[in-house]
C-alpha cells in the first residue's frame, strides 16, 4: 500500500505496509516469533473500527499509521 522509512536522517530502516487476505486453512502456526532472536508477537484479528478505537486508547500503539490509513481510505468517499 505504501512504505515509510521509520526515522528519516537517523536510519535507512524502511518499512512496507501490506494488506493481503488469507482463510483460516493457509495458518501455519499461531503467530510469526523467533524465539532465539527474542522477538515477543502477538497475532490479534478484529475488524478495522475496532483496531482504530484500540488506537485512540492507547491499546495499540504499533501499526498506528497502517490502521490509520485503512480507516480513512474506508471513510473517503470513492470517485467513480
Amino acid at each position: 500500500m505504501f512504505e515509510l522509512y521509520v526515522s528519516p536522517a537517523s536510519i535507512m530502516e524502511k518499512i512496507f505496509f501490506f494488506t493481503c487476505s488469507y482463510s483460516p486453512a493457509q495458518r501455519v502456526s499461531g503467530g510469526g516469533r523467533l524465539k532465539g532472536e527474542g522477538e515477543d508477537i502477538e497475532v490479534v484479528e478484529t475488524i478495522l473500527e475496532n483496531a482504530a478505537n484500540m488506537v485512540a486508547t492507547g491499546e495499540i500503539v504499533d501499526a498506528v499509521v497502517l490502521i490509520q490509513y485503512m480507516s480513512a481510505r474506508t471513510r473517503a468517499p470513492r470517485s467513480v
